[in-house]
């Protein structure tokens, strides 16, 4: 099937909203309050609410429809990117006194947050001077890619439970679970009899109670639960899907200090602060199209019982090999090398969706007290000026899709620890030293 690569965009914007200054004045002791000289409304200037711009780069295969409801299946790249500015509406209110005269001047401007006109150009940068958040960078997206795959590939071969290796395992799980009831029946009668000693409650009698919860009794209920799923999952429909996914978030804060406004802004003498805030949001999704060579899902499939299983099963029986586990994903690449008899692959894909959102944030707004106004005859005397907050955001949506995928070979890091895992390490070291 033939293929060419083709290009779309798109741009969109909300609704185009005025901003308008009007104000009243007069003066105070030389003619009556009522007699006032209201002026305006004046456009100062139009801005829209929103504004999108949307970009696709894919390529297309001829015929796809066709070759579809033949049973072909159509994996192509594909990125997709998209950028919308929001801006919020404000309504700024200002108030001029004077001495010489009795002159006083109001105006109010209502209308929409455009950032560009309050600043000058060398305070456009402020949007460049956002820092960003340092996670997750561009390796770490690169290395969840490789952990997504790799879950993806695993899961095609992966049994539902691995019973050789709890059968090899059985003799020391049956132990540890022997150990752990007498050791219950023991406490629970001291506790009768009020003959609890400091020897009982040992650290190290502890980290013994511990490690035979956690790997006597919790495995056998795990065990039987595996057994369950097992015998429920034989019969899976010949054809399936193995997927992967990690997400990473990141956000940053940045001071940017303080922006006066000058004489041509919309709201002259004013003075506020700059916060910039960058959000970072990633979603990487991986994905293995299988088909089983065999009607169903056997017993030997759901049971780990497959030459398939071998290899997955002699890594979870090296001792301490689910602690490596808590750090890199060795068990996983095990899994996605397994030889797959039962099965083939017949395409796979991984996507990354990340959204940049940077935020300019406008607060704290009060007058200069270096402004004065064009006319310099009149002295002002004060200068009140009240404005509600504003924002404008800047969104960068990105989606990269990559048609089959190359199968990691190397072990990522990936670190995994809870408060019950590090009591586990602290009670092994514990037992082994």
């Amino acid at each position: 099937m033939a293929s060419y690569t083709r290009h779309r965009d798109r741009n969109t914007t909300g609704p185009l909203t005025q901003t308008v200054l009007s104000g009243n004045s007069y003066v105070g002791y030389h003619t009556p309050p009522e007699d006032n000289y209201p002026w305006g409304p004046t456009v100062l200037g139009t801005s829209y609410l929103w504004e999108q711009s949307e970009a696709m780069d894919d390529n297309l295969t001829t015929g796809w429809f066709k070759a579809r409801r033949k049973g072909c299946i159509v994996n192509n790249d594909m990125s997709q990117s998209r950028t919308r500015i929001t801006r919020s509406s404000f309504s700024a209110y200002r108030k001029y006194m004077y001495d010489c005269y009795g002159h006083a001047c109001f105006d109010e401007t209502q209308g929409v947050i455009d950032f560009d006109t309050y600043c000058t150009s060398s305070q456009l940068s402020y949007w460049a001077d956002i820092v960003p958040p340092s996670s997750p960078s561009d390796s770490d997206i690169a290395t969840a890619k490789e952990l997504a795959i790799t879950d993806a590939f695993a899961g095609v071969s992966e049994a539902v439970y691995l019973s050789g290796q709890d059968a090899a395992e059985a003799r020391q799980t049956i132990n540890m679970f022997v150990d752990y009831l007498r050791d219950a029946v023991r406490l629970l009668r001291n506790v009768r009899k009020l003959r609890i000693n400091a020897s009982g409650l040992s650290a190290k009698e502890l980290s013994n109670q511990w490690l035979r919860y956690r790997y006597g009794l919790r495995p056998l209920m795990y065990s039987i639960k595996q057994t369950i799923d097992a015998v429920q999952a034989i019969g899976r429909p010949p054809r399936c899907t193995s997927r992967g996914f990690r997400r990473l978030s990141g956000s940053a804060t940045t001071n940017l200090g303080t922006v006066n406004t000058t004489r041509g802004n919309w709201v002259a003498g004013a003075v506020f602060d700059v916060f910039g805030y960058h959000t970072r949001d990633v979603l990487v999704s991986a994905g293995v199209l299988f088909e089983n060579t065999i009607r169903s899902m056997s017993y030997q499939q759901a049971f780990g019982l497959r030459v398939d299983d071998i290899l997955p099963t002699a890594w979870e029986l090296v001792p301490y090999s689910f602690v490596v586990d808590w750090f890199c994903n060795v068990g996983q690449i095990v899994r996605a090398w397994s030889p797959c008899s039962e099965g083939q692959i017949l395409t796979s894909w991984v996507k990354v969706n990340r959204l940049d959102t940077v935020k300019l944030e406008f607060s704290n707004w009060r007058a200069s007290p270096t402004y004065t106004e064009p006319d310099e005859r009149l002295d002002r005397t004060g200068l009140d000026i009240s404005m509600s907050d504003g924002s404008e955001v800047r969104e960068y949506f990105t989606v990269t899709r990559e048609a089959r995928p190359e199968r990691p070979v190397i072990p990522s890091v990936e670190i995994r620890l809870d408060m019950a895992k590090l009591l586990d390490i602290l009670t092994l070291i514990r037992q082994l030293y």
